[in-house]
């Protein structure tokens, strides 16, 4: 992959909720030039499998269950929050916030 895309969300965080089949959509369509990945963070108040199953969803969630990977890449209590990782493992992008589709699309095709 070109690039990593870290969508840092909770079940709690509508805007999160809103944004995740936009980070799906980006797993489908780029998987041969983005890994996307979706971390859970640990503040966590509901069982997480059990809410994504309302979703068809096909991209890999991970759930964050001391904060340690959260705290890694800078993350607060802020969410949602998107990190994009370049090819030479830089952080091009770190930032709290809703995006797009299109936004995430363009972290991919520049």
């Amino acid at each position: 992959p070109i690039s990593v895309i870290l969508n840092i969300w909770a079940t709690w965080c509508g805007p999160c909720v809103n944004e995740l089949p936009y980070f799906d959509q980006i797993y489908s369509e780029y998987q041969d030039t983005a890994a996307v990945l979706a971390i859970h963070s640990d503040l966590i108040t509901d069982d997480v499998s059990e809410f994504l199953s309302n979703f068809d969803l096909s991209l890999p969630i991970a759930v964050d269950e001391t904060g340690d990977i959260v705290q890694l890449l800078g993350a607060t209590t802020m969410l949602p929050q998107t990190v994009v990782i370049d090819k030479n493992g830089i952080v091009t992008y770190n930032s709290v916030g809703s995006v797009t589709y299109e936004k995430l699309e363009e972290f991919i095709t520049g």
